[in-house]
C-alpha cells in the first residue's frame, strides 16, 4: 500500500453509536490541518449507524471511508482500520471522543520538529457526557516522559484520542492481540521495549467522554476468559519491561499488580492461571512481598485456591470502598470549607457565622442536583 506523506489517519472503530459517531467524525473534519483521512471500521452495528457512516463516505469521498465487519473484537476492527490506512501518521478515535481543531497540526508540527521522536500525546479532558468539561488534564497527559517504560508498568499513560503515532512504530510494533484484555496496553508496551521516544504537547487537544449514562454500566462480574487473557497480558507486558531495561524498584511495583492478578484468577477458579502469575510476582518482588506471596500460596495450597481468593477479593473490595467514601468524603468537606472560606474572607469576624448559614440553606438538595444532572 502507498503511503501518502503528511496525511493523518483518524481509525474510528463504532458499534450502535450513531449519534456520538457524527460529533466524532466531525471533530475530525474541523481539523485546521488539511491532509485528513477517517477510517470508519463499524464492527457490526445493528442500528443506524451504517447509515450514518456510509452518508459520511458519500459527502466526503476524498477523506472518509466505511468499512464494515461481521461482529467482533473492537481490537480486530482496529487491525483492519490500520491495514486500510494510507497515512504517515495514525491515531485512535473512539466513537465518543472529540479532538479540538488544532490538534492535528500540532502534534504533526511535533513530530516534523523532533524526528527523534515516535509518538506525540497532549493534555485530554476526560469526563461523563453532561458533566462540564473539568480544566486539569487526565490520567497522567498532564506529565512530561521521554519514554513509555517505565511509567506504563502502572497503567496506559493517556486515554486513546491522545496520541499521534508514526505509521513506523506501529508498523514495527505489529498488531493489536485480539485478547479480551488490556491488548492496547500491551501494544504500547511492545513500543516502549523498542525505545519509542514521545514528544508532549502541552495543551487541550482531545475529550474523551464517559458513556456509563447513556449506555448503562459495566458487570462487576469478569468473565472466566477476560482474566485468562488479563494474565496472560501481564506476563507479556513483564517480559517487555525486562527487555527494556526497567530498574527493579519500578518491577518491584508491578509485582503488586501480577499478585492482584492472581488473586482475581484464584478467585474464579483459574488455578493454573493464578499459579503462574504469584510465580512471576516472586521473582520480581521485594524481600517482604516475596514472604507474604508465599505465605498466600501456602494457604491456597492448604485450603484451596478458590475458597482463598474469594475471600481475598471480599476482604479487597471492603477496603477499596472505605478508602473510596473516605476520599469522597474529604474531598466534599475540602471543597466546601475552600467555598466558605470565600464567602467570609473580608466581612467582619462577628457575621461569619450568619454568612456561613445562609450558605448552607441556599445550597441545591441531593435530590435537585441528581434531577440537574439527568437533565
Amino acid at each position: 500500500m502507498t503511503v501518502r506523506h503528511g496525511v493523518v489517519s483518524t481509525i474510528i472503530p463504532v458499534f450502535n453509536r450513531a449519534g456520538l459517531l457524527i460529533e466524532a467524525v466531525n471533530s475530525v473534519l474541523a481539523q485546521t490541518y488539511s491532509l485528513n483521512e477517517v477510517i470508519i471500521v463499524d464492527d457490526g452495528s445493528t442500528d443506524e449507524t451504517g447509515d450514518v457512516a456510509q452518508a459520511f463516505a458519500a459527502r466526503h469521498p476524498d477523506v472518509v471511508r466505511y468499512l464494515r465487519l461481521a461482529r467482533g473484537r473492537e481490537w480486530r476492527a482496529r487491525n483492519h482500520g490500520v491495514a486500510a490506512a494510507t497515512g504517515e501518521f495514525i491515531e485512535f478515535l473512539d466513537s465518543d471522543d472529540l479532538l479540538a481543531p488544532e490538534k492535528h497540526a500540532s502534534q504533526v508540527h511535533a513530530l516534523r520538529a523532533h524526528p527523534e521522536c515516535g509518538i506525540s500525546y497532549c493534555y485530554v479532558r476526560e469526563y461523563a457526557i453532561g458533566d462540564p468539561p473539568p480544566q486539569r488534564p487526565a490520567r497522567r497527559t498532564g506529565d512530561t516522559f521521554a519514554q513509555l517504560f517505565p511509567q506504563i508498568l502502572s497503567g496506559r499513560i493517556w486515554p486513546y484520542p491522545s496520541p499521534l503515532f508514526r505509521r513506523s512504530v506501529i508498523e514495527a510494533a505489529g498488531p493489536f492481540l485480539e485478547m479480551a484484555a488490556y491488548p492496547d496496553w500491551e501494544l504500547e508496551c511492545r513500543m516502549g521495549a523498542m525505545g519509542v521516544r514521545l514528544h508532549h504537547c502541552r495543551s487541550f487537544l482531545a475529550e474523551t467522554r464517559n458513556t456509563h449514562r447513556l449506555e448503562g454500566r459495566r458487570r462487576n462480574v469478569i468473565p472466566a476468559e477476560t482474566m485468562r487473557d488479563s494474565a496472560a497480558i501481564h506476563e507479556r507486558i513483564l517480559g517487555h519491561a525486562r527487555r527494556a531495561g526497567v530498574p527493579t524498584p519500578a518491577l518491584r511495583n508491578f509485582a503488586r499488580r501480577l499478585f492482584v492478578v492472581g488473586r482475581q484468577c484464584a478467585s474464579i477458579g483459574l488455578e493454573p492461571e493464578a499459579r503462574r502469575s504469584l510465580d512471576l510476582a516472586r521473582e520480581i518482588a521485594s524481600a517482604g512481598w516475596r514472604c507474604w506471596i508465599g505465605w498466600y500460596a501456602a494457604i491456597s495450597n492448604r485450603l484451596g485456591w478458590q475458597f482463598v481468593g474469594r475471600h481475598a477479593e471480599r476482604v479487597a473490595r471492603g477496603l477499596w470502598r472505605v478508602s473510596h467514601v473516605w476520599s469522597t468524603f474529604s474531598q466534599r468537606w475540602r471543597h466546601r470549607a475552600a467555598v466558605a472560606a470565600d464567602e467570609v474572607v473580608g466581612r467582619p469576624v462577628l457575621a461569619w457565622p450568619r454568612h456561613l448559614l445562609a450558605l448552607w440553606r441556599s445550597r441545591p438538595s441531593r435530590r435537585l442536583q441528581r434531577r440537574q444532572t439527568r437533565t
